[in-house]
């Protein structure tokens, strides 16, 4: 379950003050994601239908489905199969 990982807050805290800053995903960087059907590098990756699976979509379907909020990644590899990992950079958009 490699997506739920993903998404886990963790506070950060302000050094001097002990106040809590920001949430940040604990992984940050390119990370293996298990993705399904065809992905190009630079396609968002949102959850998909296939259970513990991420799926491409273009940035404009983005933006018309307005799916912000939804992303979990950005492929940097592409690759086309129905169960397969790829290397991401991990976001929250």
């Amino acid at each position: 379950m490699i997506l739920a990982l993903l998404l886990i807050p963790k506070k950060i805290m302000h050094k001097q003050s002990g106040i809590p800053k920001i949430d940040e995903p604990i992984v940050l960087g390119a990370e293996p994601v298990l993705v399904t059907g065809k992905v190009d590098a630079g396609d968002f990756i949102v959850t998909s239908k296939k259970n513990g699976h991420g799926k491409a979509v273009k940035r404009g379907y983005l933006l018309k489905k307005d799916l912000f909020g939804k992303v979990i990644a950005q492929a940097l590899e592409s690759g086309n199969a129905d169960s397969y990992t790829i290397k991401c950079m991990i976001r929250k958009m």
